[in-house]
């Protein structure tokens, strides 16, 4: 097959009418593969590459995406809603007022603030850099917070 060949990705090009069975014991149409043609065509390998060739990327490997998805699943909230939160709070943390980068963070959370939510409701309060976030989820509850506040105010 030809490498400059665009293939059609589009849902109205899927699951036509005479596509099942139509490659069955046919061989992949790349110069010089042997394997049996899986999809129009070509071999499972052939036709990944072409599709990555022609430039069609899962989800998967798009990094935006990928931060898009998890934070709607896990929080609730879009990349949109977590930048409009991150702009609110003019890049820094809820608490200590700190940009992320201050401090010792691992590497995976320079430049970033946690995503703070009650574990209860779910409801998504503010972000919070990774020191003030693990403080708060130690804390657990308003309760502990309270009496930790208290227990510092006596023994400063």
């Amino acid at each position: 097959m030809d490498s400059n060949a665009q293939l059609d990705y589009s849902p109205q090009n899927r699951n036509l009418e005479g596509q099942w069975g139509k490659w069955a014991g046919k061989t992949c149409t790349a110069t010089g593969c042997k394997l049996a043609a899986k999809c129009r065509g070509l071999c499972s390998s052939h036709y990944s590459k072409q599709k990555w060739a022609n430039g069609y990327r899962p989800p998967s490997a798009n990094p935006e995406s990928q931060r898009n998805n998890h934070l709607k699943y896990r929080y609730g909230i879009t990349a949109a809603q977590h930048d409009a939160l991150f702009d609110a709070q003019k890049g820094v943390c809820a608490i200590c007022k700190k940009p992320p980068n201050v401090g010792t963070v691992p590497k995976h959370w320079k430049n970033k603030l946690c995503v703070d939510h009650c574990h209860e409701s779910g409801k998504v309060r503010a972000l919070l850099c990774n020191s003030c976030n693990v403080a708060i989820g130690h804390l657990r509850s308003e309760q502990h917070a309270l009496a930790a506040a208290e227990y510092l105010r006596v023994h400063a």
